[in-house]
C-alpha cells in the first residue's frame, strides 16, 4: 500500500544490492513500481513489508515503464532508497525513489533476562508470527523450531533469538569450567579446568589446567568431565 505524505524521516539505512534485478513494470508512477519491487523481493526472503513511498520533486507527472537501476536496497527498517530507471528515454532518465520500509516476519523473542551460560527452554521464548523489526536492523529469517540450549551471552528480555545466540544443550563452551581426569592404572587424579575452545558431548576438546599455562587435549564425556588417557 502507498501512503502520502511521507512518514517522518528516519535514519538512512542502504545495504547490498539483492542478486535478482527485478523485469521492466509498467505503472502509473515510479513510486508504484518501486513498492512492487520491494513487495517482491520481501516475498522471496518469506518477509512482509509495509511500504511508505513519497516520489522526488518533479517526478509525479512522470509515468511509464521503469525498471530497476543499480539493484535494490536490502531489506531494512526504516528509510532507504530504490533506483529507477525509465526504460527506452534518451537521455537516460533516472530516479532514487525514497521509500520508508517496516519489516515483519516470523521469529522467537525471549520472555526474560538470561545470563551467558544459563538454559533457555520452550517456556522462555515467545513466538511471534509478525514482529516488526527495529529501525536499523537488518531482519533475517528466524529458525522455524525454537532455539533453546545455553546462552551465549547475555540476552535481554524481549531480544530476538536464532540459533547464533545459542549453544546446544550438548555443547560446552569456551570459559566452562570442568574437571580434568587423569586415568592411570587403577588411580584418577582429578583437577579444575577451563575450556579454551567450543567442544560437543563425544568430541575431543583443548582445556586448561587451572593455575597451570598448560593446554591439553581431552575427551568430553558428560556436561562437567573431561578424560585425558594416559
Amino acid at each position: 500500500m502507498i501512503h502520502f505524505p511521507m512518514r517522518r524521516p528516519l535514519a538512512c539505512l542502504l545495504g547490498g544490492a539483492l542478486m535478482v534485478i527485478a523485469p521492466a513494470v509498467w505503472a502509473d508512477s515510479p513510486c508504484e513500481v518501486a513498492t512492487t519491487l520491494i513487495t517482491q523481493a520481501a516475498a522471496a526472503r518469506q518477509f512482509e513489508v509495509d511500504v511508505t513511498c513519497q516520489l522526488p520533486p518533479g517526478a509525479q507527472t512522470v509515468s511509464g515503464r521503469w525498471m530497476a537501476h543499480g539493484g535494490l536496497p536490502s531489506l531494512v527498517s526504516g528509510l532507504a532508497r530504490v533506483g529507477l530507471q525509465a526504460a527506452g528515454s534518451m537521455p537516460p532518465r533516472t530516479l532514487a525513489v525514497p521509500v520508508v520500509l517496516t519489516v515483519k516476519s516470523a521469529a522467537w523473542l525471549t520472555r526474560r533476562a538470561v545470563a551467558a551460560g544459563q538454559v533457555i527452554g520452550p517456556q522462555d521464548l515467545l513466538r511471534q508470527t509478525a514482529f516488526s523489526w527495529p529501525v536499523g536492523v537488518l531482519p533475517s529469517a528466524g529458525p522455524t523450531e525454537p532455539p533453546v540450549g545455553r546462552a551465549r551471552q547475555f540476552l535481554r528480555a524481549g531480544e530476538v533469538l536464532s540459533h547464533r545466540e545459542v549453544a546446544a544443550l550438548d555443547e560446552l563452551m569456551r570459559g566452562d569450567v570442568v574437571t580434568l581426569s587423569l586415568r592411570t592404572g587403577a588411580m584418577t587424579v582429578e583437577q579444575p579446568a577451563v575450556l579454551v575452545a567450543d567442544a560437543r558431548i563425544g568430541q575431543m576438546a583443548r582445556v586448561q589446567i587451572k593455575g597451570r599455562r598448560e593446554v591439553v587435549e581431552a575427551w568430553i564425556t558428560d556436561p562437567t568431565t573431561v578424560v585425558l588417557s594416559h
